[in-house]
């Protein structure tokens, strides 16, 4: 009896033994799991506390750009990094626009309709300096008539800029005030004017006024020395008012060479424009 009893007690200090075992290898995975966790745990807190030294670093630095005027260090290194790059790529040329007028153009509005290019010019030229150009406007239908508005080309660009400060001002100092700013449609280059079609004789003439008649087109166009076969007068499809163009269709050379020297002179208030037509005949 003793001896099983014996034997009993040392296969259940065995079996506790083997089970304190299991039981010691059962609880290691799941402290190596704690260990992971709070491993993980406590990395994660040191990346908040690295972003937030970052965050914190950066509006130091912010503050004290601010205070100095210099760009952040970041902001910095981009704008060097963009000048070091503008400074290796050539710049883009260019093109020189010598079609392109100089700034030396006023618009002048708000001028008296009996307003002539006498006037105008001895009114800017006592007040401002040395003209170039004075270009009376006139009514379509009365081209004799300034409409109001002019366009002053002076010598000098300080003139231009004493011509601005009338704005505003009276003309005649009868209640009407001139509306004077520099002109920014004449800094536009025109398209040239097309090529000569071989052996063509044919002449765009333009900017005359509406109220031109074909026969007055005619007469103008003999006086200046030239010998129309035919001419297209242009007129509107539905009101049949001239539209202020012609294609004039010349006898000989002689005569288109007159017509193309009407370019840029006048006709009733108007500066002619007068090119070789894109649709112009050939002659044989």
């Amino acid at each position: 009896m003793s001896s099983q009893a014996d034997e009993v007690a040392r296969l259940k200090a065995e079996l506790a033994a083997l089970q304190q075992e299991t039981a010691s290898l059962e609880k290691k995975p799941k402290k190596d799991k704690r260990k992971k966790k709070e491993k993980n745990k406590r990395k994660s807190t040191a990346d908040d506390e690295a972003a937030k030294l970052r965050a914190e670093l950066e509006a130091v630095d912010a503050e004290t750009a601010a205070l100095t005027g210099a760009p952040p260090p970041e902001k910095k290194r981009k704008k060097d990094k963009k000048a070091k790059k503008a400074k290796t790529e050539p710049a883009p040329a260019v093109p020189a626009d010598t079609d392109a007028p100089p700034a030396r153009r006023a618009y002048v509005g708000g001028l008296p309709f009996d307003a002539t290019e006498e006037s105008v010019s001895n009114y800017f030229s006592t007040l401002c300096g040395d003209l170039e150009k004075v270009e009376i406007q006139c009514f379509e239908d009365n081209p004799e008539r300034c409409c109001g508005i002019a366009y002053v080309t002076f010598v000098e660009p300080d003139s231009l800029d004493r011509a601005l400060t009338l704005d505003g001002e009276s003309f005649k100092g009868d209640g009407r005030t001139m509306k004077i700013r520099r002109d920014r449609t004449g800094n536009k280059p025109r398209r040239p004017p097309p090529p000569r079609v071989a052996g063509s004789l044919t002449v765009y003439v333009g900017n005359m006024p509406w109220a031109a008649s074909k026969e007055e087109v005619e007469a103008m166009l003999a006086d200046a020395g030239c010998a129309v076969s035919s001419m297209r007068y242009h007129t509107d499809a539905e009101t049949g008012q001239f539209r202020g163009f012609v294609h004039a269709e010349l006898a000989d050379e002689s005569s288109l060479s007159n017509a193309l020297a009407l370019a840029g002179t006048r006709w009733r208030g108007r500066e002619l424009r007068v090119s070789h037509s894109e649709t112009g005949k050939k002659r044989s």
